[in-house]
């Protein structure tokens, strides 16, 4: 992290969010705690894939995303989740940090999560008995002027709204048979993969809540909470933790999970309504 504030600075704007009692909790942007940056985006932003977007936020960081299907033949006897683990593979890269970074394992396990999770027990990709549709999930972040798990989680789910797959034309029964599935050469149609959205929630005291936190907020954050949120079902699991500052890391209250999941089902709504 940047460093952007002194320690006198980082402890007045602390003490202002803390000792705030107006319920209008003044941030250096002018957002409300229950508002997000704004974004803007670009769908179908690539032409040599199935589906993409490009977001920026409205503190300058940009993501750029892609998803290309490919055919695979798949193993029969594999359980749901390991078959659902092998269609979806995202690859995550952002400046400065290396492939086998923590940070960035975390961040592409979390993102694989949100798909895998509401994909498992679905037929949204099998095309026949023996073949099904792989997803390569393609995310470069350009620019990150804070933690951008929010943001390219927001670009993901645009993403999988937008992608086109192959019609399939050839029968779907072919166990007996030994035979590569046929597509139509020209049309496409789109399947509605469900990928919830995680929001970053900073807690800074006992009872402040700030959703989609800057870097500056993220430094005097005590904890923050990692909350995924899917359109029907509000939030879901599993929750996270993650902390990007030692002055002032410590531990919270566990009821404040409660305030924190109550605050991200109003937010999620918002936003699903927005996508």
């Amino acid at each position: 992290m940047n460093v952007l504030f002194s320690k006198s600075e980082k402890s007045y704007f602390r003490e202002s969010l803390i000792d705030d009692d107006s319920n209008q909790c003044l941030r250096l942007d002018g957002r409300g705690f229950k508002q997000m940056r704004t974004v803007e985006y670009s769908p179908s932003f690539l032409n040599n894939c199935n589906g993409s977007t490009r977001m920026v936020s409205q503190d300058g960081s940009e993501v750029i995303v892609s998803c290309k299907v490919q055919l695979l033949e798949v193993d029969t006897n594999l359980d749901d989740v390991s078959l659902m683990n092998e269609l979806i593979q995202v690859d995550l890269s952002i400046p400065n940090l290396d492939n086998g970074s923590k940070l960035l394992t975390q961040m592409e396990d979390v993102l694989k999560e949100n798909i895998v999770q509401h994909l498992k027990g679905t037929d949204k990709l099998k095309v026949t008995q023996k073949y099904s549709f792989q997803l390569f999930i393609d995310i470069l972040a350009i620019n990150c002027n804070t933690y951008p798990l929010g943001l390219i989680s927001l670009a993901t789910h645009k993403t999988l709204k937008n992608t086109l797959f192959p019609v399939l034309m050839s029968q779907d029964d072919d166990l007996m048979v030994e035979q590569v599935p046929v597509f139509h050469d020209h049309d496409m149609k789109l399947i509605e993969i469900p990928c919830s959205i995680t929001f970053v929630v900073a807690i800074v005291g006992d009872n402040v809540l700030l959703v989609d936190p800057s870097e500056e907020e993220l430094q005097i954050a005590d904890n923050c909470l990692l909350l995924n949120y899917i359109e029907g079902k509000k939030v879901v699991g599993p929750i996270r933790t993650i902390q990007f500052n030692e002055e002032y890391s410590r531990s919270f209250n566990p009821k404040i999970i409660s305030q924190a999941l109550e605050l991200i089902n109003y937010v999620g709504e918002e936003v699903y309504t927005v996508l």
